[in-house]
């Protein structure tokens, strides 16, 4: 099963976004629906092997029924600024941070995302925080970055 992980909100000042491709994620067995019993940290970073040697992210073994889960995370970064930063890809009011692939299991919940901005004027706002769906800020050009109605 394939998940679009997207940010969404209104943006001002915002050139695009960027996303550490690492989720904490509640996923479910999709061959008994059994919960995994603790969240797991899904990271781009992570190599893992199916049985027929695809390259995942992920593989866990389902408590109940053995039954093998992995997922992949498909980065859809557009293009890399400067060495670290990929961007991801605007549309519309989103932007499309990456695609999670799953096969023997459902993802259930994607906890948090650490989320950069990079402003229309180049200014890189690492790590950003919302309170209650709002963050801005402002450069000492008085120029202004924000993302509204985060979701």
């Amino acid at each position: 099963m394939k998940y679009n992980v997207y940010i969404e909100g209104t943006f001002s000042g915002i050139q695009s976004i960027m996303v550490e491709q690492v989720y904490p994620i509640t996923i479910k067995c999709s061959g008994c629906n059994l919960v995994h019993k603790k969240d797991v940290i899904l990271s781009i970073d992570s190599i893992n092997y199916t049985d027929k040697d695809e390259k995942v992210n992920l593989k866990v073994k389902c408590a109940s029924c053995t039954r093998q889960m992995y997922i992949l995370i498909k980065s859809m970064a557009t293009e890399l600024y400067e060495e670290k930063f990929y961007c991801a890809k605007k549309e519309d009011n989103r932007y499309l941070a990456s695609q999670l692939q799953g096969r023997g299991c459902y993802i259930e919940k994607i906890k948090d995302a650490n989320i950069h901005v990079l402003s229309e004027k180049g200014r890189i706002y690492p790590d950003i925080v919302f309170d209650e769906g709002y963050w801005r800020e402002e450069d000492n050009m008085n120029n202004t970055s924000s993302i509204e109605d985060f979701n």
